[in-house]
């Protein structure tokens, strides 16, 4: 038992930091490296290119739901 409370004021003690931590100003932070803008450019490409594929994927998914009526009842007459 008096582990499960110690393991809990830990943390809430966290909790608390982080609280304060987000009033901070982000120029106290160490800025750790900078990234060239083409591995930047590359990245935001890459994410678009996985983003067509996700949408594409999951239009492929849902039509394997979507199937006519039998004889063709969606045609016009």
């Amino acid at each position: 038992m008096v582990q499960w409370i110690i393991c809990i004021i830990i943390s809430f003690t966290t909790l608390i930091v982080n609280f304060f931590i987000k009033f901070l100003p982000d120029s106290i932070a160490p800025t750790l490296g900078d990234e060239d803008q083409a591995d930047v450019d590359a990245a935001k490409k890459d994410y678009i290119n996985l983003r067509k594929k996700r949408e594409s994927s999951v239009s492929i998914r849902q039509g394997k739901f979507i199937q006519n009526k039998p004889g063709d009842s969606f045609k016009a007459s």
